[in-house]
């Protein structure tokens, strides 16, 4: 009898541990959607760099002032500058994701309130729709036990 008793508290305590230990499906659609955003980003260095050196070859052009040229330019260098801190902090919420980083969780809620405030000048129902359900995702992720959440 008591040996039962053991065998169904060792149960108990194995099944406790693997549900804080396994990530949750929506940690890993996170995941995935964390990747997409990063492969997108990678896909716009070359039209941003195009955009450079549209600047350079205005400037060869003879009937524009240099000054159109150098804003050209000048502003394909600031979208460079300005796309370069969101790919390395996506690659590190991709790693947090992955290890089960509270923090990464909760970076993402900020860029989707973020874009949800940002709706506010584009609304369409599909970015809603989107947002909404990444919120969803990410307030799940937190509750969840793998990400720091209660058990």
């Amino acid at each position: 009898m008591s040996s039962t008793k053991k065998v169904k508290s060792v149960v108990k305590t194995s099944t406790t541990k693997n549900n804080s230990s396994t990530r949750p499906w929506q940690g890993t659609v996170l995941t995935v959607f964390a990747i997409i955003n990063f492969i997108f980003l990678v896909m716009l260095i070359p039209f941003i760099l195009l955009i450079i050196l549209g600047g350079g070859m205005l400037g060869f052009m003879e009937n524009l002032e240099p000054g159109i040229a150098m804003l050209v330019g000048g502003g394909g260098l600031i979208l460079l500058l300005g796309l370069l801190p969101f790919g390395i902090l996506d690659i590190f919420m991709i790693r947090g994701f992955l290890k089960g980083q509270k923090w990464s969780i909760v970076l993402s809620l900020i860029f989707s309130t973020m874009s949800l405030i940002g709706m506010i000048f584009d609304f369409t129902l599909f970015s809603l729709i989107l947002i909404g359900f990444l919120m969803y995702l990410e307030v799940t992720c937190l509750m969840h036990p793998f990400y720091g959440g209660k058990k």
